[in-house]
């Protein structure tokens, strides 16, 4: 369907709103400039004519003549569209002829329309994907659909350590396949396990030493202690004078030893206790402290 001028100046009127005859006028004013610039190969220049003229009015030679210039510039998703609305048109009118030559175009448009195909991990759920930054569903990227020319695809996955990212040039009719590779799923190292708190056995020895030592020191005190009663307990059987210094002597020795055994041996009770619970008690356990103890005055 070529363009023609005479047949193209009769537009039919918008349903939306009936156009004024001033505007109708210009629409076809429009239409003739697109005619001209198309037919001297400006193409982007009649398109917009031609848009300016669909605002008022439209018919199947005006959509056909968009989808030809959309052809030439390679917006062919675009010019398509509107092979498929002039085709309506002209059936609408029952214009077998325009009919049939826009869906003989409309055709070989869809045949030329190059397409991405781009396979994606299908145990990720949580994939997003751009086309030239546009978001694109993962449903339509099995056959996405694009104009000739230079596109970028992103890929990316908040679970995957990796993105993915392309440039690439689709020609007419061409087919553009991408297997997608976000990386492995990151391995999560185990929580380690909970520190062991090992008890230190240095409070345990001292206690110890102190057990031994007050245990040596309450043995020697109750052995001389119980000399120096045996000895006065022989003196006191004969008392006299001359032994009576001997005597109270041995007796304030022997008070004097039995009250530091009697100290002594307690001394040793409680380190060997302190001893024992250092030795056994749980990991991490401590004895409280003046700082963490409720303490009244």
């Amino acid at each position: 369907m070529a363009p023609v001028v005479v047949l193209a100046i009769t537009l039919a009127a918008s349903a939306r709103a009936a156009p004024t005859e001033a505007e109708l006028t210009q629409a076809r004013q429009s239409f003739l400039d697109g005619v001209s610039a198309q037919d001297h190969g400006r193409y982007a220049e009649a398109l917009a004519a031609y848009l300016q003229a669909s605002r008022v009015a439209s018919s199947p030679q005006l959509l056909f003549n968009m989808a030809t210039c959309e052809e030439q510039l390679g917006r062919l998703l675009s010019a398509r569209t509107d092979y498929e609305s002039a085709v309506s048109a002209a059936r609408a009118r029952h214009d077998d002829e325009a009919e049939q030559e826009a869906s003989a175009r409309l055709t070989e448009v869809a045949a030329r329309v190059p397409h991405l195909t781009v396979h994606v991990p299908a145990d990720l759920s949580d994939l997003t994907a751009t086309v030239d930054g546009e978001s694109v569903t993962l449903e339509a990227l099995a056959h996405f659909e694009l104009d000739p020319g230079v596109h970028r695809l992103k890929v990316r996955s908040p679970s995957r350590p990796r993105e993915f990212e392309a440039s690439f040039d689709l020609a007419v009719g061409a087919e553009r396949v991408f297997d997608v590779d976000l990386g492995p799923l990151p391995v999560v190292a185990p929580p380690p396990p909970p520190a062991r708190s090992v008890p230190s056995y240095l409070p345990a020895f001292i206690a110890s030493g102190v057990t031994v030592g007050a245990g040596v020191g309450a043995i020697a005190s109750g052995v001389l202690g119980h000399s120096a009663r045996a000895d006065y307990l022989s003196l006191n059987a004969t008392p006299t004078e001359d032994n009576r210094a001997r005597r109270e002597e041995l007796r304030s020795m022997g008070q004097s030893l039995y009250v530091a055994n009697a100290v002594l041996v307690g001394v040793t009770a409680v380190a060997l206790g302190v001893a024992v619970y250092f030795l056994v008690r749980p990991p991490g356990r401590s004895l409280p402290s003046l700082a963490t103890s409720n303490i009244t005055f």
